[in-house]
């Protein structure tokens, strides 16, 4: 017999792993874009001009940022906690 607590924890360990299973592909979608879009810089490296090379390396840099927002933040908070020990 299945106790209505015990439905219940089966619905929300059943919500938790749907909602990791859609993080996961969220992210190998943009990791996948990410890839493609390193690529093709790298192809065009010997005909870009200088502003073109700096606006890529811009467009990367924020592409990163929004893939690794916490990650970032993470070591941020990690360097802050140690300078404030010493």
């Amino acid at each position: 017999m299945v106790l209505p607590r015990d439905s219940f924890q089966m619905q929300v360990q059943g919500n938790v792993l749907q909602s990791w299973q859609q993080l996961i592909k969220s992210m190998e979608e943009s990791l996948d874009l990410l890839e493609k879009g390193i690529d093709e810089a790298s192809e065009m490296r010997h005909i870009c001009t200088d502003e073109w090379c700096v606006a890529t390396e811009h467009v990367l840099d924020e592409l990163s940022n929004g893939l690794f927002p916490s990650a970032s933040r993470a070591g941020l908070l990690k360097q802050t906690a140690r300078s404030s020990k010493h």
